[in-house]
């Protein structure tokens, strides 16, 4: 994430931006948004870090390596393409929330067949099926590689900052965004919303968190900010 935000100020520069007005990065967006207020401070005016912590925590890292082992096996295997819908699937149940899928679907299977289908997994393959659209096994491993490596001190991040987390985030948990906000140097304030959708509020409630991210940025910018 380190590097990510280099690469950020990089196309600031070739943009002709000295300081943005703010950044707003959720889950991996938000570990590079930390990183670009710890490495870059004076090209930052507000940072807003949604479901993103200072680091991994240890259940989430879990989850990973096994996506990773998945992966690494098809690509030996010459099945890369159905371990990353694997993986993808089993990244979905970390996403979201078990009310959810009791809400959605119906559990159990009806086949005589142990790989027979079901409701859950049909929509967890569909889901897996798309993402390769957008990914490959490789750049898969690199991205969650990154995910693990992701380190800040907050400490040092002085740019004023708003955190806002699910209360039913299985990734990054609740007490890591309080923990977050209490160690980061700047003014910072937290917001942890109830959600069936877990880690993924951000995709499925943006016009909620959106309510609480405009007045942050609305703050009045100063000459140099863009």
């Amino acid at each position: 994430t380190l590097d990510q935000a280099a690469v950020v100020v990089a196309a600031l520069d070739k943009l002709g931006v000295a300081r943005a007005h703010g950044f707003v990065g959720a889950s991996y967006g938000g570990m590079v948004g930390l990183a670009l207020a710890q490495q870059f401070p004076e090209r930052l005016g507000r940072l807003v870090v949604i479901s993103a912590g200072a680091e991994p925590h240890a259940a989430g890292t879990a989850w990973r390596d096994l996506q990773r082992r998945v992966v690494a096996l098809g690509i030996e295997a010459g099945t890369a393409a159905e371990a990353l819908t694997i993986a993808r699937g089993m990244g979905m149940l970390s996403y979201r929330t078990a009310p959810e899928f009791g809400q959605r679907f119906e559990g159990g299977l009806d086949s005589q067949d142990p790989l027979g289908r079901t409701e859950p997994g049909d929509y967890l393959r569909a889901r897996g099926e798309a993402f390769q659209a957008v990914m490959t096994p490789q750049r898969f491993l690199s991205l969650s590689g990154s995910i693990d490596r992701h380190r800040v001190e907050p400490e040092k991040i002085s740019t004023p900052t708003l955190v806002i987390g699910a209360e039913t985030d299985q990734l990054v948990l609740p007490s890591q965004m309080v923990a977050l906000t209490e160690r980061l140097a700047g003014p910072a304030e937290v917001h942890l919303l109830e959600s069936l959708y877990g880690h993924d509020m951000f995709l499925k409630e943006a016009e909620r968190i959106g309510a609480l991210i405009k007045p942050f940025l609305d703050a009045r910018p100063n000459d140099q900010e863009a």
